[in-house]
């Protein structure tokens, strides 16, 4: 795959898009591709798994992940695994396994501009970066998450207590 792939304007909340554990790649090696969720709602993303692609739900976008989630841009300078924004929301089904990996900079999760990411209980994050942050809220964004494990390789997680307003 040589662009991006968009899904733009879809009131899919009967639709169930399945992976399988088929791979994204990315065939280029000079910048990242991105998945992009524009103004539309899917039912259920299951297996997903990028490879030279972040994830980017925009514009009062609707979606939930399920079963596991593999996201690699580590390659790439300024692409995060997990983007939202604008309004946006993307839950994580309960007791999920995402594998991400990001460039040096970035994040695995963020989270900005009014949006909400929600990680579902029992759910595990392995994130495979060497810097940078796992979970991400800046400029309003929200992640909220319960029981949670992270296993991270030496990027930075947040552990603060609920409910905690910060900057980033």
């Amino acid at each position: 795959i040589t662009g991006n792939i968009n899904i733009a304007n879809l009131n899919g909340t009967h639709i169930n898009i399945n992976f399988n554990d088929f791979k994204v790649i990315n065939t280029s090696s000079d910048l990242p591709y991105t998945l992009i969720l524009n103004n539309s709602s899917v039912a259920n993303i299951i297996k997903l798994n990028l490879q030279g692609y972040q994830l980017s739900v925009i514009n009062n976008s609707n979606v939930l992940l399920t079963e596991s989630v593999m996201i690699n841009t580590k390659q790439y300078q300024n692409a995060d695994c997990i983007r939202c924004w604008f309004g946006s929301c993307v839950a994580i089904a309960d007791n999920t396994t995402m594998t991400l990996s990001h460039s040096d900079t970035r994040s695995s999760i963020y989270s900005s501009v009014g949006s909400i990411i929600g990680i579902g209980g029992g759910s595990t994050i392995n994130d495979n970066s060497a810097d940078g942050l796992v979970l991400n809220a800046y400029r309003g964004g929200i992640i909220q998450s319960t029981a949670v494990t992270i296993n991270s390789t030496s990027a930075t997680s947040a552990n603060l207590a609920a409910n905690t307003p910060t900057i980033n």
